[in-house]
């Protein structure tokens, strides 16, 4: 006869092995704001606009991202030209921007590759040759040594300002740590098409800066970087497969152990 006692230890070593594999196909997302669907802009109906990392002055303002260059402070838009931007629509691939030239204006893409292939209605551009532009967001509350999965979706475009045969591919930075897309060699007037990225990355600490840098030759062309869709989340759990065989394991392991302790109370 099944003690009181061994039926709760078995009890509560299925509800883990149930837990733990419900827990594993439920990862949270790490990122904020990754649609970029979160942003203040004044521009005409809401509608695409240069980012500054405030809404002053005509700007457009992205939740949770800082935007910046390898010349300068993140404010210094005039070196690192970024928008906001709608991939469907009247609206898409259309730039409005405050100061970027002696008057207010808009420009457009010689060619884009329609809509991002993750639905999402927004993308941002950075200008690969001016400054070389930055997006960048802190992660909190990672676990030092654990490896994080980066995602993301992204293309290489031009400026209707611009003509030339271009290159355009992005590093991503995580703490120390950067890896670097391929590189697509596009010509004049051209777009790649929307690819789509995973890295791994691993943790140093619990707060690691995770960083876009938009990189493209020749200068003066310029090239620019799409990006859209981006997000993190831890990658060193185990699969839900693989949880859901460590429960089961735990749970013949435990009817082993009270069936051998049945047999030795009834010898």
């Amino acid at each position: 006869m099944v003690s009181v006692s061994s039926k709760k230890t078995f009890s509560g070593i299925v509800a883990l092995a149930l837990g733990m594999f419900s827990t594993a196909g439920t990862q949270a997302g790490l990122i904020s704001n990754g649609d970029f669907s979160q942003f203040t802009s004044s521009a005409p109906g809401g509608g695409p606009t240069q980012i500054n990392n405030t809404s002053t002055g005509g700007y457009a303002s992205l939740k949770d991202w800082t935007v910046g260059n390898t010349l300068g402070s993140p404010n210094t838009v005039l070196n690192s030209y970024a928008f906001i931007t709608q991939t469907t629509g009247p609206n898409a691939y259309t730039f409005y921007y405050p100061t970027l030239q002696p008057q207010a204006g808009t420009i457009g893409l010689w060619s884009n590759p329609g809509a991002a292939p993750s639905g999402q209605q927004y993308a941002v551009t950075l200008d690969g040759y001016q400054g070389a532009a930055t997006l960048s967001q802190t992660l909190t509350g990672l676990t030092a040594g654990a490896s994080y999965q980066v995602t993301f979706d992204w293309a290489a475009v031009q400026y209707t300002t611009k003509t030339g045969n271009f290159t355009e591919q992005f590093e991503v930075f995580f703490g120390d740590s950067s890896q670097t897309t391929r590189l697509e060699s596009i010509s004049s007037q051209g777009h790649s098409n929307w690819i789509s990225e995973s890295f791994t990355f691993t943790a140093d600490a619990a707060s690691e800066t995770l960083m876009f840098l938009s990189l493209g030759t020749p200068s003066g062309v310029p090239p620019v970087g799409l990006l859209s869709n981006v997000n993190v989340v831890a990658s060193s759990v185990p699969e839900p497969s693989s949880m859901l065989m460590l429960g089961l394991g735990a749970v013949c392991i435990c009817g082993i152990r009270l069936r051998r302790k049945q047999l030795a109370n009834a010898a």
